[in-house]
């Protein structure tokens, strides 16, 4: 009898690339790091923008990807193309200046309330020198103006973070949704 595919195996390389890097960091780089991350999370929730830029390195790749249904031992439905967004820090700098400092950005005023909620986060050794790679769950909440319900936008993200200095910068970003048809108006303030 052959060897099966394992019902969790993702056709997608990006993914399998991602996930195959697995030698922990020591106990003082993972808590750096989980310090970087809940540092950059309250940068977001309080519209500290300018200064979340400075966490980004200038040759970032930025990717929020698409997510599709597929059957069971058929992969996680991770697509690498077409990607929701492909940014470089440019594009980010441009984004955020329109969608939260343009007096003609209806869609952010009043801006929305947000947090990021970060769980089960691990870290690895990455494949250059000074960088890690940290894979997180996170669950996005915002409520808007004055709405009673709040809107809910779980993903998981794969960041390869670069050492500078003594803290880091984020060089690659990949958000992976969990739905396949986004709950939200806009993607505005999803980071």
């Amino acid at each position: 009898m052959g060897a099966s595919k394992p019902l969790w195996e993702e056709e997608t390389s990006l993914v399998q690339d991602l996930l195959s890097l697995s030698d922990p960091v020591d106990e003082r780089t993972y808590s750096e790091v989980m310090k970087f991350l809940y540092r950059e999370a309250e940068l977001l929730d309080f519209w500290l923008y300018d200064k979340w830029l400075e966490l980004i390195e200038e040759d970032v790749d930025y990717r929020i990807l698409k997510r599709v249904t597929k059957p069971k031992g058929f992969g996680f439905g991770i697509l690498e193309e077409p990607i929701l967004w492909d940014l470089g820090k440019a594009a980010l700098e441009a984004r955020i200046q329109k969608m939260f400092k343009s007096p003609f950005a209806w869609s952010e005023d009043p801006p929305s309330r947000t947090i990021h909620y970060l769980s089960n986060i691990n870290v690895f050794k990455g494949r250059e020198e000074g960088e890690v790679l940290a894979r997180c769950n996170v669950m996005f909440v915002r409520n808007r103006a004055d709405d009673v319900g709040a809107e809910i936008l779980p993903y998981h993200r794969i960041d390869t973070l670069r050492r500078r200095g003594e803290g880091f910068k984020i060089a690659k970003r990949y958000v992976i949704l969990i739905q396949t048809v986004i709950p939200m108006k806009n993607l505005t303030s999803i980071y």
